[in-house]
């Protein structure tokens, strides 16, 4: 599934999005499952937007500073 909105209803009971981490990667890892897919083999990942500062293109390593 590329793409998946939440619903309004789906995140109601979540009172800020640092509570829903659990929430969106019990999603991901479902759909590794559902399509054959382990996390042994991903190195990278890919995203846009978040809970950052506005940053130029590029890439970045993932450090505990950014996780938090």
């Amino acid at each position: 599934m590329i793409g998946r909105k939440h619903t309004v209803e789906e995140l109601a009971g979540f009172g800020s999005i640092y509570e829903q981490v659990t929430f969106r990667k019990d999603i991901v890892l479902k759909e590794l499952v559902n399509n054959q897919l382990s996390l042994d083999g991903i190195r990278v990942v890919i995203s846009r937007g978040g809970l950052v500062r506005p940053v130029r293109s590029g890439v970045y390593e993932v450090n505990e500073q950014l996780k938090t």
